[in-house]
């Protein structure tokens, strides 16, 4: 039953949240670093119980390990931030979603590099069939929006305009136009490329102190049998991690105050927009909830094949409910659908239980433990 609940909040959750968030970024795009506070301020709020006991008016004990929380919610707040800062440069939710999910090729790198995981030559293939899926769709949503960028400055302009120089023709004017748009757009691709190494970073330390806390919960529960009491019993893992993930990133965005500033602002202007802001808000806490618990009680198969699922739900409601779907040509239909199934394939396809099929040059760091 608690799987199941934690599943309904993945799909539930996440899917009316990316909604409410695609609501706000089509009356304005430059949003994201005053929505994205206030989201981690919501979910610090009604997280709190889960870590804060009121009987002995106390925080329940910690489990996870301090350094690495530090670490963890430094690069929480890097990412998060860029996610959602790179909506103001031309990359529409279906691309985003799509681009994200190139995180497991980033996650496989890192994997390799830094924790020496290795990898079968399936799950590789995988790998490469995602990437190849995310740069067509970007190669083919950046020649669209360069496309409407172009004839938008041809409709706008009329014979000509001035500058320091003299007459221009419109043909320059386009010229510009599309340089500008090409410009932008890579920007964005850029910020969400390094947002996705901050957050596949973040994860890959969030398994390693997960492990350190579950050492704890085994070493307490013992206690507990032997007769030994531990005291205030301390949160689940997948609570405090909530909890401490948000409340110690959001006062990080004070940062840029007038910034933070300014979009608290515009996120309060009026009473349809704070209505999607607390739709937003509500929805990513139930969204994260569901994402921790899943990591904490099933295997990374389960929260592979879920969060896949999710966002080939994201996408298609995206593109069929806000229109995208008469902006996509057959190339970029099959560049998602590529990114689908070679994720959704990637759980399934065998893991390298011995070193044949396996890549070469990367070691198991398990195997050298046993």
């Amino acid at each position: 039953m608690p799987t199941l609940n934690a599943v309904s909040s993945v799909f539930c959750g996440c899917q009316v949240n990316v909604w409410a968030l695609e609501v706000l970024l089509t009356e304005n795009a430059g949003i994201g670093y005053g929505l994205t506070f206030l989201q981690f301020i919501s979910v610090s709020l009604l997280s709190f119980p889960l870590v804060f006991s009121v009987r002995h008016r106390q925080f329940r004990p910690r489990q996870l390990d301090n350094t690495l929380s530090i670490v963890i919610c430094i690069l929480f707040f890097l990412s998060s931030t860029l996610n959602n800062a790179v909506f103001q440069y031309n990359l529409p939710i279906p691309v985003h979603t799509t681009f994200r999910s190139s995180s497991l090729v980033i996650n496989m790198v890192l994997g390799a590099i830094v924790f020496r995981r290795r990898y079968s030559i399936q799950q590789v293939l995988c790998a490469l069939a995602i990437t190849l899926g995310v740069i067509v769709l970007l190669l083919e949503s950046g020649k669209r929006s360069i496309d409407e960028a172009a004839a938008t400055a041809l409709a706008n302009s009329t014979n000509t305009y001035q500058n320091g120089d003299g007459a221009v023709a419109v043909e320059d004017a386009a010229a510009v136009a599309v340089q500008a748009a090409a410009d932008v757009q890579w920007l964005g691709v850029g910020m969400l490329s390094l947002a996705m190494v901050f957050s596949t970073l973040m994860g890959l330390l969030q398994d390693k102190m997960m492990r350190l806390a579950k050492d704890k919960e085994v070493a307490r529960t013992r206690m507990i049998e032997a007769g030994i009491s531990g005291g205030l019993a301390p949160s689940a893992v997948w609570a405090e991690s909530v909890f401490y993930n948000h409340a110690l990133s959001a006062p990080l965005y004070f940062f840029d105050a007038q910034r933070l500033q300014n979009e608290l602002e515009v996120l309060s202007s009026s009473s349809h927009v704070m209505a999607m802001v607390a739709l937003n808000c509500a929805t990513q806490y139930v969204c994260v909830v569901g994402v921790y618990r899943l990591v904490h009680r099933t295997s990374s198969f389960t929260v592979n094949l879920v969060l896949t699922l999710r966002k080939f739900m994201s996408i298609l409601v995206s593109v069929f409910y806000f229109g995208h779907a008469s902006k996509f040509g057959w190339i970029e239909w099959a560049a998602i659908v590529l990114v689908a199934i070679a994720g959704l394939a990637y759980p399934l396809v065998p893991k390298p239980s011995d070193e044949k099929g396996a890549v070469a040059l990367e070691v198991d760091h398990k195997s050298k433990k046993e």
